[in-house]
């Protein structure tokens, strides 16, 4: 099957795209596909975000540490601070959907080995790979919104497209709230089924074993990077 049409048949046609796609172990075009669209936003979304109201946000949790600071020491700061998050939001938009791609197939390989599963992992890299195309057609819709922004923290660039929960809720609501809703997203979940049904076809366990190891391999995460890991951090209402 012409990649072209992979594309095409992920959103359309998903098992027999993702069964082919499987089947050859293919998943370089799905990594690029979404590596363009994550560089795009990051290419959109470094100039409109205020990263002086973030390092001001910082400053004011250590007022000792700001006390110290004098008007050029800040200066300094704030220009290295600027630096640094675009560096960073540039690299991520880099490696993430790489990583992604790779830390969700480990998961799946271990979570079916213990299912009763015998899944190659490298069919399991092209699932992933080609499941999550729809989190970087998200991406590419957002950019219309992201161009209408300016001044916003990074976070906010999260609610530029209302597909999920966090979009009914006030600016301001608890991180662990707002994280959750977040979580409950169309795109997401969109990524989620095809990644299930291309699971089924590599792992041979069934359809409604694989929906349900999904299910809770992505409500795992979920809790813990949402609620545990906050929790930890020390993050509470506020």
């Amino acid at each position: 099957m012409p990649t072209a049409q992979t594309f095409v048949d992920a959103l359309l046609a998903p098992d027999r795209a993702l069964a082919g796609a499987a089947d050859r172990k293919t998943f370089v075009p799905a990594i690029l596909a979404a590596t363009f669209a994550s560089l795009l936003v990051a290419f959109v979304l470094v100039p409109r975000v205020d990263y002086e109201r973030a390092f001001d946000e910082q400053l004011e949790k250590s007022p000792q540490g700001a006390r110290q600071l004098s008007p050029h020491d800040r200066e300094v700061a704030l220009a290295q601070a600027q630096k640094l998050g675009g560096v960073v939001t540039y690299a991520n938009a880099l490696v993430w959907p790489t990583l992604r791609a790779l830390s969700v197939a480990f998961c799946l390989f271990l979570a079916f080995r213990v299912a009763g599963g015998r899944p190659a992992f490298r069919s399991l890299v092209a699932v992933a790979s080609w499941g999550s195309l729809p989190l970087a057609l998200k991406d590419l819709l957002s950019l219309p919104a992201l161009l209408r922004m300016h001044g916003i923290a990074a976070q906010d660039a999260e609610r530029a497209l209302p597909s999920s929960l966090v979009a009914l809720l006030p600016s301001g609501t608890d991180g662990r709230l707002a994280g959750l809703a977040q979580a409950v997203d169309f795109f997401s979940f969109l990524s989620l089924w095809l990644v299930a049904l291309g699971a089924a076809h590599v792992s041979g366990v069934g359809r409604p074993r694989s929906f349900a190891v999904v299910f809770v391999l992505w409500g795992s995460y979920v809790l813990l990077t949402q609620v545990a890991r906050p929790g930890l951090m020390g993050g509470g209402p506020g």
